[in-house]
């Protein structure tokens, strides 16, 4: 018999697969771009400096990397076998726990093994400057490798736990966090109560079971004089990689015990009656809102029957301001800063970004994907009847939280120009274009989401994809933009004399013309009919889908003016 049979059958499967090969291309590429990035803003500097900037800036985007790899991979591994009902087939034959585990293991993490591997040479060649050691880079790329087993070990564990897989991706990132920043918190709020003021160190010890811990050591040298490498180093090596030996322990013993349903026992159905009552209320007040949403359209009481939505974006925003406050009676008169404004605004812009992004395509997406879409497509509902209810659902959930929002930076940008009195103008226009940025991103987000939803292989990526045509285009294009600049001044080729003004109407521009692009993309496949041929073409393979799409092509020249 072949020992781990899973393993090998996922890693041949994987290696034939083609984003195995592209991945590891675009990692090179965008580890070269940052390269070209660091050398055009520190090029004046010494060869040394410019080595550590660049080992330094790679290694941490590394391991931002690998710490989100095991929500983005395996942290709908085993529970997406789950819901789909055939985790329970493999266990018809003789594989154990473990088989299956380190399978699932073995098929989401070739790629992000594959990734990382191609970054490695690329973060070498910070060697050729100076400012680095042999021995800092090889201890550097074992903490990457150590973080990313610890991630996808992780997202393994959470999602045997677990069945839904949106539920899967959050509490792994929030268990991955409370890993990496949760010993900083606690060591600070330590620092804080004990009014550590000493000559000697902190205890460092609170933050051995932190990987970015590790990776400080290993890549920031003058901060870390006095401290001895080998006494902290190799036992945060240690714990954090048997932390994922522990998630995996567990997967392997929880599996063969979960593939099958159970009878509820009474008080797991008291918890699940609880929670209905909840989320939708009692049957009078179900009666009531029923009534109430299906007489403004039938997909608007779809998306918008569990009543507590709105409520957890109000509690979300209820927690960041806790988070504010705490941080004002921390910090004094230091957290009323204008950079800390820009901030904490920017954090909240990201969550309701994030937020609505996955509330407009996931419903869509997991309705396509168990065929429902094709079903309700199939009734006198129109497209325009699915994008209003859609709408207002949205509207319901989200549109007094975002003028909240905005009301909010207003506040922010009135105390900005209390505090700085240098160019007030331009902090007035940063606010400006900031704010109107905003709402039209949402609005972009709403009208191109559909398309995204019903067009993308996965409802997991769907959200993903669609923040990254609308949110992060326009910043790699001004990042793009920011480096050919830089490297043009560096070589002497152009030194064009830039301001902040100048940047800020570029960012701004890059942004509504990335928005007004996919608003009239979305409008054109929303209104022309293609969202109904896209619901439907579920199981078509690539080159029906592209021969399909060669033909409208066809059909879009040929048809006389």
């Amino acid at each position: 018999m072949t020992f781990l049979p899973i393993v090998a059958r996922e890693l041949r499967v994987a290696a034939r697969r083609r984003a195995a090969h592209w991945n590891r291309v675009v990692a090179a590429l965008l580890a070269l771009v940052i390269c070209a990035f660091v050398f055009a803003n520190f090029a004046r500097g010494s060869q040394a400096e410019l080595g550590l900037v660049l080992f330094v800036s790679l290694a941490w985007l590394a391991m931002i990397f690998c710490a989100l790899a095991g929500a983005r991979l395996t942290a709908d591994a085993i529970s997406e076998e789950r819901r789909e009902g055939t985790l329970g087939l493999l266990f018809l034959t003789d594989l154990k726990g473990y088989d299956i585990v380190l399978g699932k293991l073995a098929a989401s993490s070739l790629n992000a093994i594959y990734s990382l591997l191609a970054i490695v040479p690329v973060l070498g060649g910070s060697l050729l400057f100076g400012g680095v050691t042999g021995r800092q880079f090889g201890m550097t790329v074992l903490v990457l490798l150590n973080t990313l087993f610890f991630s996808l070990a992780l997202g393994i564990g959470v999602s045997t736990g677990l069945t839904n897989g949106r539920r899967a991706m959050l509490v792994t990132v929030v268990l991955v966090a409370a890993v990496v920043v949760g010993p900083f918190i606690g060591l600070w709020i330590y620092l804080a109560r004990t009014n550590f003021s000493g000559p000697g160190m902190p205890p460092l010890e609170w933050l051995i079971p932190s990987p970015a811990f590790a990776l400080i050591l290993t890549t920031t040298p003058p901060m870390t004089r006095g401290i001895n490498l080998q006494q902290f180093f190799w036992p945060s090596m240690g714990l954090v990689f048997g932390l994922g030996v522990l998630c995996l322990a567990l997967s392997s013993f929880t599996v063969p015990r979960i593939w099958h349903d159970r009878p509820a026992t009474s008080g797991r159905a008291r918890w699940q009656r609880f929670r209905h009552r909840l989320a939708f209320g009692g049957s009078e007040a179900r009666r009531r809102l029923r009534a109430r949403l299906l007489a403004r359209g039938p997909i608007f009481w779809l998306t918008s029957r569990e009543r507590l939505k709105p409520w957890l974006v109000w509690g979300s925003l209820g927690l960041a301001g806790l988070i504010w406050l705490a941080g004002g009676y921390a910090f004094g008169n230091d957290w009323n800063d204008s950079g800390v404004y820009l901030s904490f605004s920017q954090a909240l812009y990201g969550l309701l970004k994030l937020w609505i992004a996955a509330a407009v395509v996931v419903r869509l997406a997991e309705d396509r994907r168990s065929a429902a879409l094709e079903l309700l497509l199939t009734t006198p509902l129109t497209t325009g009847d699915i994008l209003r209810g859609l709408r207002r659902a949205l509207q319901r959930q989200f549109l007094w939280p975002l003028i909240a929002v905005l009301a909010l930076d207003a506040v922010f940008c009135h105390a900005a120009l209390q505090r700085d009195y240098g160019d007030r103008d331009l902090v007035l226009v940063l606010y400006a274009t900031r704010m109107s940025l905003l709402a039209l991103d949402v609005f972009t987000l709403w009208r191109l989401g559909p398309w995204v939803a019903v067009t993308a292989r996965h409802p997991n990526q769907a959200a993903a994809s669609l923040l990254v045509r609308v949110c992060v285009l326009p910043w790699l294009a001004f990042l793009g933009l920011a480096m050919v600049v830089g490297l043009l001044n560096t070589w002497g080729w152009w030194k064009p004399d830039l301001s902040e003004g100048l940047a800020l109407g570029v960012w701004f521009g890059l942004g509504l013309a990335n928005d007004l692009f996919w608003l009239a993309y979305a409008q054109r496949q929303l209104v022309s009919g293609h969202f109904r041929e896209a619901a439907a073409a579920r199981f078509e393979g690539h080159f029906a889908r592209w021969w399909r799409l060669a033909g409208r092509l066809w059909g879009n020249w040929a048809r006389p003016s």
